[in-house]
């Protein structure tokens, strides 16, 4: 992964945290759909996997989480940054 790559991701969870303080973001479903982020700690083994062991032909290797993460399960994790006083709204699409 570019350093690109991590500063987008950075910088996009600063401002998911940012909306969140702001009341400006919304659950749909309640946070029942997927989300692709991935743990850092996969991320770091991951990144020691494609050095280590990697395609010797430049070739792309994709990085997932072993078990599925939805969008709920982010914003719990999240909220302690937030300092929130109330749940995170959530709707129907």
């Amino acid at each position: 992964m570019s350093a690109a790559h991590i500063r987008t991701l950075f910088v996009f969870l600063v401002a998911l945290v940012d909306a969140l303080r702001a009341g400006r973001f919304a659950l749909l479903d309640d946070g029942a759909s997927p989300c692709n982020l991935i743990d850092v700690s996969n991320l770091s083994h991951a990144i020691e996997h494609a050095l280590r062991d990697g395609p010797s032909d430049g070739g792309r290797m994709f990085v997932t989480n072993d078990e599925a993460t939805d969008w709920r399960h982010v914003i719990d994790s999240l909220t302690p940054l937030i300092e929130s006083r109330g749940p995170v709204p959530s709707g129907q699409p």
